[in-house]
């Protein structure tokens, strides 16, 4: 039998002595879990310190707590987890630098054995701005001149410019590292000389650069002298107004004029000429380092047409020879007439090989919205159409051989064909 009279088992083990044994181990194991519990304790964190702190190289927060090993992590908000954070078991720390944006984060440690431990609005983070640039170095009191672009880092989105002790409407921006402000339309004008530049974040933190600008009386153009020019006329140009200083540059559209000669405070000189577009363009003043600022728009105006001497290569027919021919027989007519001479109309090239002659002929340079042309006798000089001048009394007739080009014009009224 397995039992004995006695009632041990087999002979040898009583049944009850085997519940002690199996009781007995059973509470050996859960004092030995005690016991290491005992050596790790709870993973929690009780504070961090400081609660607000500006962003930046050597910066940090400091956490307090229990159960922290070299393992630790640290995540804020959304950010990567990091390590490296281990002080002591009541002691880790983390490094706020100008990754972490402006703002209340929650924070939460990871051990090393899968525990973790989560602080709500552990610590707030807050920027102190940077200023490396303001443009313009010149700004007008008023106007569109009024105007300020501030490079940097670290600007929060809702943070404030003032140049002197006046604000100034900030109009746009980007990534924390430009703002563009603008004087606030109605106010009075920004305080003359030099004044100084403060970017100001959400969190009170601020920036100055001393002297960062110069605020001027904004110029005033009223009138110009004259105000219509011929196509291909060249002109002094002469601008009337208030506030007008050495230095400035005129602009008609995106075209530079150049710099103008300073007559008085009340005047401008500076040479233009007439080209197809004028018309269609605003006169801006500019002074270096300073703001463009449109006076007037469409300040000029031009005539659709001009006199010119043009030069026109004209491929003789039988009849332009003939008359060609004619001309050279007389004795005051010289065949080595240069071109471009303007006292001597013609001029052969290349007479015995090809019939091609070079004559300059008085003619209407007609233009308007960017395309112009030349115009003789009511017909347009263009290549491969037929023509007839007058030359020394004799009519030489042909056909337009190349493109015609005016004599003593500027470069950019050469013409295009239409």
């Amino acid at each position: 039998m397995i039992l004995n009279r006695q009632g041990r088992l087999l002979g040898l083990l009583n049944p009850l002595d085997l519940l002690v044994l199996f009781f007995l181990l059973t509470l050996g194991s859960t004092v030995w879990y005690a016991v290491r519990a005992s050596h790790h304790k709870t993973l929690e964190i009780f504070s961090a310190e400081p609660k607000r702190i500006v962003a930046g190289p050597g910066k940090r927060v400091v956490m307090k707590g229990t159960g922290f090993d070299r393992e630790s992590t640290i995540r804020l908000g959304d950010y990567n987890d990091q390590g490296g954070v281990y002080f002591d078991e009541s002691t880790i720390w983390l490094e706020i630098t100008e990754q972490y944006e402006p703002g209340v984060y929650r924070a939460i440690v990871h051990d090393g054995r899968g525990r973790y431990a989560a602080l709500p609005d552990a610590v707030e983070v807050i920027w102190q701005p940077k200023i490396s640039g303001v443009n313009p170095k010149i700004i007008y009191s008023q106007g569109a001149g009024a105007s300020l672009e501030v490079l940097g880092e670290f600007f929060t989105s809702h943070c404030t410019l003032r140049v002197g002790d006046r604000e100034l409407e900030v109009v746009d921006a980007t990534a924390h590292k430009r703002i563009q402000g603008k004087l606030k339309k109605g106010e009075a004008p920004l305080p003359l000389g030099e004044q100084d530049v403060t970017v100001t974040n959400l969190g009170g933190q601020s920036v100055t650069w001393e002297r960062a600008v110069t605020v001027l009386p904004a110029p005033e153009v009223h009138s110009i002298e004259p105000d219509t020019l011929r196509l291909g006329e060249t002109v002094d140009l002469f601008l009337h107004g208030h506030n007008l200083r050495e230095g400035t540059l005129v602009w008609l559209g995106e075209h530079l004029m150049g710099e103008a000669r300073h007559v008085s405070p009340e005047c401008l000189r500076i040479e233009v000429t007439g080209t197809p577009t004028i018309s269609m363009e605003s006169l801006i003043l500019q002074l270096p380092n300073g703001p463009k600022t449109e006076m007037m728009e469409r300040a000029m105006k031009i005539r659709s047409s001009s006199p010119v001497l043009v030069v026109v290569d004209i491929l003789l027919d039988e009849k332009g020879r003939a008359a060609l021919e004619s001309l050279r027989q007389r004795p005051e007519w010289r065949v080595k007439r240069l071109l471009r001479n303007l006292d001597l109309p013609l001029a052969r090239r290349n007479f015995n090989s090809s019939p091609v002659v070079e004559v300059v002929v008085p003619a209407l340079l007609q233009g308007g919205h960017g395309v112009y042309r030349y115009e003789y006798g009511g017909q347009q000089l263009r290549v491969g159409e037929f023509i007839r001048v007058l030359v020394d009394g004799r009519k030489v007739s042909g056909t337009v051989a190349a493109r015609p080009f005016a004599l003593l014009a500027d470069d950019t009224l050469k013409a295009k064909e239409p």
